[in-house]
């Protein structure tokens, strides 16, 4: 027993001092990387003076076969949906000096995806389309603060915009020059021919990255470094499964630490997973995370399956009955509004614009209440030992995995993902600290 809890300890030594280690010189090297491609271009459907905008016909076209390119063109947006049209397009773009678009959520997405990665990356730039039909869905304002996540959030390198419909009383050139201005007072760096620049990260941060995951591994189980060090070899789903199980491990790891403690440590789990995946290819959105769905509700999954098996009793009530299939549909409404296509209502989007543009990066939702969720358990201890106090643990690993979730975007900037996650936990302890307090006045119980 005290050699497994020596070599616990010396586990989560070697993870946090890996984590602070990479802390120090991945960061500005990530900065660094996240400026070089911090260059955006506008398309728009006709010329507007002072300023050179991409024109749609002319410089950016849409191809649905090899015979639409034209020499003019600088980017090439690839349409199709044969695979083998999609490669045609592809090959023969490169081989001009084109590049090839990818349409962020168009059909043809994954399989552009696949096809780039036989390619050299700098060849191809992620687009943002808006849809004329679009326009129905937004207001100037939330339109501006769409077309500014696309850039804050996930790097997009150019922006097709369309004119804007007759019942916004806003003329074409305005809407090109107010979006273009909002663009750069973002920090964007305009161009008319958008690039990516691909830059490999130095060896030493991604051993300090792997090191310190498998210090979490070695915490719980010292053979578990041999799970780990096989996963590595795999690629794309060895890097994920490997995030995945650490975001188990390191809460086994945690289980007699303050709650607040075991909530933070999971930032420096996301540093370490943004770092493994600092390859070209994941900064430049042809390759991604795999599994998401599966990191978002493993954790809390087995936190949850754990507590209803140990404690609650042999028989359950109908109240318990209850719980679990409130629980599960919990669970899918978690799961439904996870991710890109992730439903939310017309009054929280305007609500998440307004917050994107007080706080530069909203928080997550899921880490206000986890953050909220972990400190209520150590500021009210008595909370978690209620009959359904395992409710607030399971929300806590919700936001626990929705940080290192965060940090596995890796097309967007470092910088937004580490303000978005402060302003989660510092608006979440504000606001715990402020009812607690009113709290113990109302029932005069306060020091």
């Amino acid at each position: 027993m005290i050699l497994k809890e020596k070599i616990r300890r010396y586990g989560l030594i070697i993870f946090l001092t890996a984590s602070v280690i990479l802390a120090i010189f991945y960061l500005p090297w990530r900065f660094y990387v996240d400026r070089m491609n911090s260059s955006v271009a506008l398309a728009l459907q006709e010329r507007v003076v002072n300023i050179d905008f991409l024109l749609m016909g002319k410089d950016v076209l849409f191809v649905h076969e090899v015979s639409e390119i034209t020499s003019d063109a600088k980017v090439l947006i690839p349409v199709a949906t044969k695979t083998s049209t999609l490669e045609a397009i592809v090959r023969k773009g490169v081989e001009k000096g084109k590049k090839i678009g990818i349409l962020e959520f168009y059909e043809n997405e994954k399989k552009l995806k696949e096809i780039a990665r036989k390619y050299p990356i700098s060849s191809f730039i992620r687009a943002h389309l808006v849809k004329p039909e679009e326009y129905a869905r937004y207001d100037p304002f939330s339109l501006n603060q769409r077309l500014i996540r696309a850039v804050r959030e996930r790097s997009v390198d150019f922006i097709i915009l369309p004119p804007p419909p007759e019942g916004w009383k806003l003329s074409y050139h305005q809407l090109a020059f107010n979006t273009y201005y909002s663009l750069i007072k973002e920090g964007a760096n305009y161009s008319t021919f958008p690039t990516f620049h691909a830059v490999e990260p130095p060896a030493l941060l991604k051993f300090l990255a792997w090191t310190g995951i498998l210090g979490i591994y070695a915490s719980v189980n010292i053979g578990y470094i041999i799970v780990g060090a096989l996963l590595i070899p795999l690629g794309n789903w060895g890097y994920s499964i490997s995030i995945i199980l650490a975001t188990l491990f390191l809460y086994r790891a945690l289980k007699d630490s303050r709650w607040y403690l075991r909530y933070l440590s999971y930032v420096l789990l996301a540093l370490l997973a943004n770092a493994v995946f600092s390859s070209p290819e994941y900064i430049g959105g042809i390759m991604e995370f795999r599994g998401v769905k599966l990191s978002l509700i493993a954790l809390p999954a087995l936190v949850g399956l754990k507590t209803l098996l140990k404690e609650r009793p042999r028989k359950f009530k109908r109240s318990d009955i209850i719980l679990f299939f409130a629980l599960l549909i919990a669970a899918g409404y978690y799961l439904l509004r996870s991710g890109n296509y992730g439903f939310a209502p017309t009054l929280e989007l305007k609500i998440r614009d307004l917050m994107d543009a007080v706080f530069f990066a909203r928080p997550r939702t899921k880490e206000l209440a986890g953050f909220a969720s972990a400190l209520l358990m150590d500021l009210q201890p008595s909370l978690r030992s209620a009959r359904w106090g395992f409710i607030l643990e399971i929300i806590a690993t919700v936001g626990m995995v929705s940080i290192v979730n965060t940090f596995c975007h890796f097309k967007g900037p470092i910088f937004v993902h580490l303000v978005r996650t402060f302003n989660g936990l510092w608006m979440s302890g504000v606001t715990v600290f402020f009812i607690t307090g009113v709290w113990s006045l109302w029932t005069g119980k306060s020091d």
